[in-house]
């Protein structure tokens, strides 16, 4: 009896591919609004994340290549967020307010090879172009067309993910594999490193969802999340984790403005059902 109670449920490891799955599964037409300039759903990202993922296995990325990337809240950043670790891969959510001569350091030490940049950052990348010792590859974030740039080679990254597919099948990871990895702002000497498994952040996930669940901050599926923290800190405290385990509207406000804030909440407020 004892040992058939034990064997009792679905075993199977907490890696970050089973929350964007459960995800587009489960809550397909959940909603991810950047700005009013993008609208998709969690299958949509779930589609676009293996899209990364392959255009990235096509680019040399293999378990345990470091991916960095310097952008704001968008919905390119969610697709990030599951589509460089669930492949294996080591997400390096890279801090574009710290000094050029931070940054440099961050990525030699990180050793990232693939850099994934928002153009509003472009000049500061091209300034330390030449002391990246690890990079091969750049990849442009825009919503408005490929920029001139500096940095070779480079990709735009919708046309990366155009010429990948989204039947990439994610592995069967160790839920103690390195997920990502931040850096601290230096105010001790150089930045110091912390890895995150995809277990901590699945289990730091759940814990979050049970104590605002339970204490009514938010109550899926009817609320609304909108991160006001960069997500290149810290996960945003895993609130686009959160949200979309849960298969809450993401509300991603790009560029920190707080006139975009506003009208995000103005607009959005009209979508999302009353409940009380």
């Amino acid at each position: 009896m004892g040992e058939d109670f034990v064997n009792v449920g679905y075993d199977y490891q907490l890696t970050l591919n089973h929350i964007i799955e459960h995800a587009a599964k489960l809550h397909p037409k959940g909603e991810i609004v950047y700005r009013d300039i993008k609208r998709e759903n969690y299958k949509e990202v779930y589609e676009r994340s293996k899209r990364l993922s392959d255009a990235l296995e096509g680019l040399g990325v293999t378990q345990g290549t470091r991916v960095v990337q310097f952008e704001w809240n968008t919905h390119r950043h969610l697709e990030i967020y599951f589509g460089v670790p669930s492949m294996g891969a080591i997400m390096h959510f890279g801090n574009p307010l710290l000094t050029p001569a931070q940054i440099a350091y961050i990525i030699n030490h990180a050793e990232d090879e693939v850099l994934l940049v928002n153009k509003d950052f472009l000049p500061l990348i091209e300034g330390i172009k030449d002391k990246l010792k690890t990079v091969k590859h750049y990849v442009i974030l825009t919503d408005d067309g490929m920029p001139d740039t500096k940095l070779e080679p480079v990709f735009e990254y919708e046309e990366l993910l155009r010429s990948a597919s989204s039947n990439y099948k994610y592995p069967e990871l160790n839920e103690n594999t390195v997920a990502t990895l931040g850096y601290t702002t230096g105010t001790t000497g150089d930045p110091k490193g912390c890895w995150f498994t995809h277990r901590a952040i699945s289990v730091h996930n759940m814990v979050w969802g049970a104590y605002c669940f339970g204490h009514r901050v938010i109550q899926a599926p009817y609320g609304a999340l909108l991160p006001i923290v960069p997500m290149f800190h810290i996960h945003a405290w895993c609130m686009p984790y959160l949200a979309t385990f849960f298969g809450i509207k993401l509300m991603l406000g790009g560029r920190p403005d707080p006139n975009v804030i506003l009208e995000m909440i103005k607009e959005e407020r009209k979508r999302v059902p009353d409940r009380h």
